[in-house]
Parts: C-alpha cells; structure tokens; sequence
C-alpha cells in the first residue's frame, strides 16, 4: 500500500511520508480498532488516513514531521469517527478521552495573548479544536479540511463557526479590566 500513497507524493518528499508511514501506521491501527472493534474497519480508516494525507501532502510538506504526525492523527480520528458513524452507531466525541496527544508547542510566540489563546484553544472540545487547529495553525482551507477529514462542508463551516464563538466566550473571560 506504501508504494500507492507515494505516488501521490513528490520525489523530494516521499522519505518523510514513509518515516511517517511505517513508524505510525500501527498506532492508527490500534486507534481506530478501540473504536471500531472490527479489523477490516480499521484497516479501512488507516488506509483512508494515509490516502488523505498523500493527497494533500503537498499542502503540509513543508511542515516539520511531528506536526505533520499530529495533523495525521486528528484526520485518523475523524476518519475513524465517520466509519463509526456510517455503520449506524452513535458515538459522542465528549464521552471518549482526546485522542490526539499534546502536540507539544504550537510555537507561538511567548506572550501574555498567544498563551491566552492557547489555553482556550487547549479547552475546546475535541472536534472544534481539531478544526480551529487544521484552520488556523495548519493553515489549511475550509475545502482542504473537507477533504481531508471527509466530511460535509457545512460541518466544517459549522464547527469552525461555533470554534470560533467557543473561543470567543472562552477569552472574554480572559480579558484585563
């Protein structure tokens, strides 16, 4: 399967994308099977993630391979969520822990806003972050998130929309006097 998604991908970046392949592929696996519980259906969102980002790959290349990992696992979760859900099952993102490990830092400059920003983009649930985060630090387009993660276009307007009015609440809370 390595060999298709790398026909995807340009010459100059295939070694970062098998780094990504064969150290991680595993970890999706088992991440979509606590959900899924059914291997084939596993399989088939690992596959799906890898040919989502092979696809899009020329949008993130030039992010550093952790990022890239972490914009990997948030397209395996959703993947994985919507198979869940296209098999007629009803899963609440709130009542599973985040799958998503901290990413570690968003490097974003020290300041007293970017850390208040970060703190409310950290408290989000699950899929608005995911969105605010594939948005705005990814820096991906509504149409790109809609490819990636597969699904409709107005959730993804939805989700940024009420992301957006979460944060928004979240850091007004914030503000000095």
């Amino acid at each position: 399967m390595l060999a298709v998604y790398l026909t995807l991908i340009d010459e100059e970046d295939t070694d970062v994308f098998e780094m990504i392949y064969i150290k991680y592929k595993k970890l999706f696996f088992v991440r979509s099977m606590e959900i899924l519980n059914n291997i084939q259906l596993a399989e088939d969102a690992v596959s799906e993630t890898f040919f989502s980002l092979a696809k899009n790959f020329k949008k993130v290349h030039n992010l550093n391979p952790s990022e890239i990992l972490a914009l990997a696992i948030i397209i395996n979760k959703n993947i994985t969520f919507k198979i869940y859900n296209g098999e007629k099952k009803h899963l609440d993102y709130d009542d599973h822990e985040d799958l998503t490990e901290d990413s570690g830092d968003f490097s974003l400059e020290d300041t007293v806003e970017d850390r208040a920003i970060l703190s409310a983009v950290k408290k989000l649930p699950g899929v608005y972050r995911d969105i605010i985060m594939m948005k705005y630090y990814y820096d991906l387009t509504v149409d790109d998130i809609v490819k990636m993660i597969g699904i409709p276009l107005g959730t993804v307007k939805y989700r940024l929309s009420k992301a957006r009015q979460l944060l928004r609440k979240e850091l007004k809370g914030c503000e000095r006097p």
